[in-house]
């Protein structure tokens, strides 16, 4: 329900942090591609979703999960997947190999983007 409660502030203000995981991500990991960039309609602005080659998600997913402080929540498929190991119709890409999808809240702060942004740039500095 907040998602569409949400004011335009706080949509700039997470879409602003989305930006910066996902250019943390490409610059430290140069493969990755973020899926849906460029789309004409533009994406939402909480959720990142990024393709990884060369990764394995399940790895990711477990050692973020265990990262810091309480860890990095995050999954490898669409929220329409959560919780599958197969592939949903809408991530099904033959040239993605791992992936990696975030979600923001209205109470994510920047400092708590920012930490997850280190633990998996560390996260990925280990697996490939």
């Amino acid at each position: 329900r907040w998602l569409s409660t949400t004011g335009a502030a706080d949509r700039a203000r997470l879409a602003a942090l989305r930006d910066e995981l996902e250019s943390g991500i490409v610059e430290a990991h140069p493969g990755a591609r973020i899926s849906g960039a460029g789309a004409p309609h533009g994406r939402l602005w909480n959720t990142s979703h990024l393709a990884l080659p060369g990764v394995e998600s399940e790895a990711l997913l477990m050692m973020l999960s265990e990262s810091g402080d309480g860890g990095v929540c995050a999954s490898a498929g669409s929220a329409c997947s959560s919780g599958s190991l197969v592939d949903s119709d809408v991530t099904v890409d033959g040239a993605m190999a791992g992936r990696l999808r975030l979600s923001l809240s209205r109470l994510t702060t920047p400092d708590e983007a920012r930490a997850g942004l280190a633990a998996i740039i560390a996260c990925l500095d280990r697996l490939v």
